[in-house]
């Protein structure tokens, strides 16, 4: 089910849209275990078979969840990993963004440990739709140019779009396991799919 939420907010914080997200997701009645996910990423589809996912339903108020953040390449059949947390059981902690405007903390500080996921994968998209990339590119460079008077050269090469960056990431072959039954992947099966203008 999704709901919409209305935001009124016209500054450029994405930490007060972040906030808005975790009060409303905090009136849902039940065990308060939130997600914070990006519209680009998704966990992996072995979440309900995984040992990870009761480990998550039993672990106490404030504990964060730390994932292998995998960013999937053209042709689903490599990624980099790097790591993220992006759920947590809820304690009440109140949320206060402790990033930048537009790269903004995702968790409240929250009083519990950090339990780090071995099976279930936090999957991250935004190279398999190159176009959707380069609009969000052209976005952060104009936006930190303009609001945080970043130098438009170190922006250039920050989100230069030329080649994939792992950033000496380990890079894994993607497990058939993550992304089965999630057909909608299958039209970025095929690395002709990607524009001839990258990678």
């Amino acid at each position: 089910k999704v709901k919409v939420i209305q935001c009124n907010d016209s500054s450029l914080d994405r930490g007060n849209r972040r906030k808005l997200l975790i009060d409303e997701a905090r009136k849902i009645p039940g065990r308060p275990m939130i997600f914070t996910l990006d519209a680009d990423e998704m966990i992996s589809a072995n979440w309900s078979d995984s040992p990870d996912w009761q480990t998550m339903l039993s672990a106490e108020p404030g504990t964060r969840f730390d994932f292998d953040w995998v960013e999937l390449f053209p042709g689903l059949k490599e990624c980099d990993v790097f790591r993220q947390s992006a759920a947590f059981m809820d304690d009440d902690s109140e949320y206060t963004n402790r990033g930048t405007e537009i790269h903004e903390s995702r968790l409240p500080e929250t009083n519990g440990e950090v339990i780090k996921l071995n099976d279930i994968k936090l999957l991250h998209y935004i190279f398999l739709d190159l176009e959707s990339m380069f609009s969000k590119h052209r976005w952060y460079k104009c936006l930190e140019h303009l609001e945080r008077g970043e130098r438009p050269w170190a922006l250039s090469i920050m989100y230069q779009d030329s080649r994939i960056k792992s950033y000496d990431a380990p890079i894994l072959p993607v497990k058939a396991e993550w992304i089965k039954g999630y057909d909608w992947l299958e039209q970025y099966r095929s690395v002709a799919t990607a524009k001839e203008r990258c990678y």
